[in-house]
This record gives structure tokens, C-alpha cells and sequence, in this order.
């Protein structure tokens, strides 16, 4: 392969780039060569967000946004898996080559169960009764209040109602995320 030092014009694909406006949202062309999708990618509105993000750290904002960049990625697509667009760029080699395009689908399954076994993890540690975390909350409480009072009887109702307390505050937060949206702009 022989490049050239310039393109003689600006429009004119080169090794599978295509300069397009500044901005422009990435979208597919319309056809495929082989099992690949022909698309623009958007990499200037890309190469100037990652520009930004040194001033975006001087903010509490600016580290929440790059906190969620995972999740909720630069235009809110996050990272959806190992889909089509991702398994294009990747052929499976060595043990996965007989799986062929499967091997993307047990990344996937893999990739979300262990995903779910984070968040369950994560929600098993909330400060609310039936979950560890609200024991573990009782058991501080009780150890701190006992400390202070030396009455154990007393110490235990108050980390008792203050853990009761904590539990139904983490129940209705939970219930107004899920209740509040259609509450403030109706059903």
C-alpha cells in the first residue's frame, strides 16, 4: 500500500475516513460491504469533547459527567455491549474461532449477568432492615448508642427506630424515582 502525503480532494474518502462537518451525528449511509455497515463517525465532535474534559475537572458537574461516561457515553449511547457495530472490528481468534459470531453473544451474557450481580451486590448494601446492609447499619448503631448511654435496653431501641426510621426514608426515596417523574408531568 502506497499513501499520499495530501488528498487532492477534501470530500474523498481516504483508508476508510471521510472528513464531514464539525458536529455531524454519526449515522449509517444505508448499506453494508460484506457483514460491515458503511457509516460516518463523528471523531471531531469526539476529539473536542475529550479536549474539554481537563477544564470539565475544575467542577463537581465535570467529575459526575465523567463518572457517568460509561454509562451514559458522550451522546448518551453508554456502552450498550458487544453488539454489531463493536463486532465488527473484532474476528474471533484461537479457542472462540469455532463460536464465530457466538463468542460476542457470551461476552454479552457474561458482561450483563455480571453487571446485574453488581448492582444486586450494591442494593444488598443499602442501610434498610431486610437487606445485610440495614443489619449491619442496626449493629453500629446499637454499638454506638450502647457506647454513649451504657443502657443496652435503651441503645437498642434507638438503633431499632433510627434503623426503622432509615429503612422507610430508602423505601419511599426508591418509590418517588419511580413515581415522581409521572407525578410532576402527570400519567
Amino acid at each position: 500500500v502506497e499513501l499520499d502525503a495530501h488528498l487532492d480532494n477534501e470530500e474523498q474518502g481516504y483508508l476508510g475516513i471521510v472528513s464531514g462537518p464539525i458536529g455531524e451525528i454519526p449515522t449509517s449511509l444505508g448499506f453494508t460491504v460484506g457483514d460491515i455497515s458503511v457509516g460516518y463517525f463523528a471523531a471531531d465532535t469526539y476529539l473536542e469533547m475529550l479536549k474539554d474534559m481537563p477544564s470539565m475537572l475544575t467542577q463537581i458537574g465535570g467529575w459526575l459527567i465523567i463518572l457517568g461516561f460509561p454509562i451514559v457515553g458522550f451522546a448518551g449511547e453508554g456502552f450498550p455491549g458487544f453488539g454489531s457495530t463493536l463486532a465488527q472490528a473484532y474476528e474471533p481468534l484461537g479457542w472462540a474461532e469455532p463460536l464465530g459470531m457466538g463468542v460476542f453473544w457470551i461476552a454479552n451474557t457474561l458482561l450483563w449477568i455480571g453487571w446485574l450481580n453488581f448492582y444486586v451486590g450494591l442494593f444488598n448494601c443499602l442501610p434498610a432492615v431486610p437487606l445485610d446492609g440495614g443489619h449491619v447499619f442496626r449493629a453500629y448503631a446499637h454499638s454506638f448508642v450502647a457506647k454513649l448511654t451504657g443502657n443496652e435496653a435503651k441503645a437498642n431501641r434507638i438503633a431499632s427506630a433510627t434503623t426503622a426510621f432509615l429503612s422507610l426514608f430508602i423505601l419511599a426515596s426508591i418509590l418517588f424515582m419511580i413515581f415522581g417523574p409521572y407525578i410532576v408531568h402527570g400519567f
